[in-house]
């Protein structure tokens, strides 16, 4: 995938574009871990196996600002676009 972040992060400006992963294609956000996307695009991932083409949240607090997420897939085909658990 695009990223996968086991610590808290702040991610701004950043563009996930046509990555493949099992899960999360464009991010996979770790467990207990607290994140802001800001100002970010999210469009054309996968998830090959599993849910999240575009973010995939593993019980991870999520703040989302000024963000697209369009046109991510995954083999769960009601979870292209994020999922969170």
């Amino acid at each position: 995938g695009g990223l996968s972040v086991v610590g808290n992060s702040t991610i701004e400006n950043c563009t996930f574009y046509n990555n493949t992963a099992t899960f999360g294609g464009g991010i996979y956000l770790n467990t207990a871990t607290t994140h802001t996307i800001i100002n970010s695009t999210f469009s054309g991932n996968s998830a090959t196996s599993g849910r999240g083409g575009g973010i995939y949240n593993n019980s991870a607090t999520l703040t989302l600002r000024n963000s697209t997420i369009a046109n991510n897939t995954s083999a769960s085909a009601a979870y292209g676009a994020i999922i969170s658990n």
